[in-house]
C-alpha cells in the first residue's frame, strides 16, 4: 500500500533524509537510491508517494519513492547546468580573447583554467568525503579557492557533482566570491598592478 507524505529532512551531500507521512505517524528513513528518478534531487517539503518497508532491525524505510508535486527537475537541472557551463565558457573565452589582444597578460587565462581545475578537484574530494564520512574540506577553504579565481571550476562542480548547489547561505557567499574576484581583476587591470603581479610571479 502506497503512502503519501513530505520530505521533512534531507542531507543532499550524503544522499539521505526522512519523510513525514500524512497523519504524522513518525518519520521514515529514505535514501536517494529509493527514488524512481535519481536525476531529480529531493528537497525539504517536496510531496512524495512511497511504500514502507521494515528492515531486519525493525526500522522503517521508504522505497519506490516518487514526487507528487509535478516538479520535473531533469529539465530544470539541465537548463541550470547548461547556463552554468555557458557562463564559464563565456568568461574563460573573454579572458582568452582579452589576452590575445594584450589587454590581459596571456598567463591570466591559464591561471583561471588551473585554479578552476584545482577547485573542481577539491569539490570532488569533499563530495566523496561527505559520502564516506571522511574529513571534509571547510567551506571557508572552498570560498578562498573561489575568490582566488577558481569560481568557474566551482560552478561546474556544483552542477555536475550536485555539491553545495542547494545550501542558500553557501550560494550567497559563493556569488559574493565571484563578484569579489571579478572586481579584483578589474581593479588590477585598471591600475596596472596586474602586469606587475604577473612579472613578479613570472607567469
Amino acid at each position: 500500500m502506497r503512502s503519501r507524505g513530505v520530505i521533512s529532512k534531507w542531507n543532499d551531500d550524503r544522499g539521505f533524509g526522512f519523510i513525514m507521512p500524512d497523519g504524522g505517524s513518525g518519520e521514515v528513513f529514505v535514501h536517494i537510491k529509493s527514488f524512481r528518478h535519481q536525476y531529480k534531487r529531493p528537497r525539504i517539503n517536496d510531496g512524495v508517494v512511497f511504500e514502507i518497508q521494515s528492515g531486519a532491525d525493525g526500522k522503517r524505510r521508504a522505497i519506490d519513492v516518487a514526487f507528487t508535486c509535478g516538479r520535473t527537475l531533469s529539465d530544470h537541472r539541465s537548463v541550470k547546468t547548461i547556463l552554468a557551463l555557458g557562463l564559464v565558457c563565456s568568461v574563460l573565452s573573454a579572458i582568452f580573447v582579452l589576452g590575445e589582444k594584450n589587454i590581459f597578460p596571456a598567463g591570466v587565462f591559464w591561471f583561471y583554467v588551473l585554479a578552476s581545475f584545482v577547485t573542481f578537484c577539491v569539490y570532488a574530494f569533499d563530495k566523496s568525503a561527505a559520502k564516506n564520512d571522511r574529513g571534509r574540506v571547510s567551506e571557508n577553504s572552498l570560498h578562498l579557492l573561489e575568490l582566488a579565481g577558481g569560481w568557474p571550476g566551482a560552478l561546474v562542480a556544483q552542477r555536475l557533482l550536485r555539491h553545495k548547489s542547494i545550501k542558500y547561505s553557501y550560494q550567497m557567499l559563493y556569488w559574493l566570491c565571484v563578484v569579489g574576484n571579478i572586481l579584483l581583476l578589474a581593479w588590477l587591470v585598471r591600475t596596472g598592478h596586474l602586469d606587475e603581479l604577473v612579472r613578479a610571479i613570472k607567469i
